[in-house]
């Protein structure tokens, strides 16, 4: 979620990639390693490469009890984070905790424009209200919603 900030997805799966080809994409390589001369192809390569050692340290060192807090408390430490927003911090929840939490992205606000909200707290609570608060409801709605937007399909004649 890191490289994928701001950039193309073809440039962060090759920065994946190279990671990967160069035994790099485990938290403790990340930490003890150089990473920003294998994900050059990035914008803000060098600062990409810092948050990713913070996350890294995080997982390493706290990572497993958010498996156990709240969610509430689980974003809270996420956010701490230097890196991570709002929509990697509910994407870690959603996808990897398996907490009830909807993600905001730019296919949402771009999918969504008739529901006319502001924040990313208000689409959140939106979503909140009119889905079940399910795990596995939000993450397959989030990844229609996903296919949609890459499908350009307009979903407001739909709504």
């Amino acid at each position: 979620m890191i490289l994928t900030q701001n950039t193309l997805w073809k440039n962060a799966e090759n920065s994946l990639l190279t990671l990967h080809d160069n035994d790099l994409l485990n938290p403790n390589s990340i930490l003890i390693n150089n990473i920003a001369p294998y994900i050059r192809s990035l914008e803000y390569y060098n600062q990409k490469a810092k948050k990713l050692k913070y996350f890294s340290e995080f997982f390493i060192n706290k990572f497993d009890k958010l498996k156990s807090m709240q969610i509430e408390k689980a974003r809270n430490e996420l956010l701490s984070i230097h890196g991570i927003g709002k929509e990697s911090a509910d994407s870690i929840l959603l996808y990897v905790l398996r907490k009830p939490i909807f993600i905001i992205d730019s296919y949402i606000k771009r999918l969504f424009t008739k529901i006319r909200l502001n924040s990313y707290e208000q689409y959140q609570e939106y979503f909140h209200k009119n889905l079940p608060l399910d795990y596995k409801i939000f993450n397959e709605f989030h990844a229609l919603i996903v296919k949609a937007g890459k499908a350009k399909v307009d979903i407001n004649s739909i709504i």
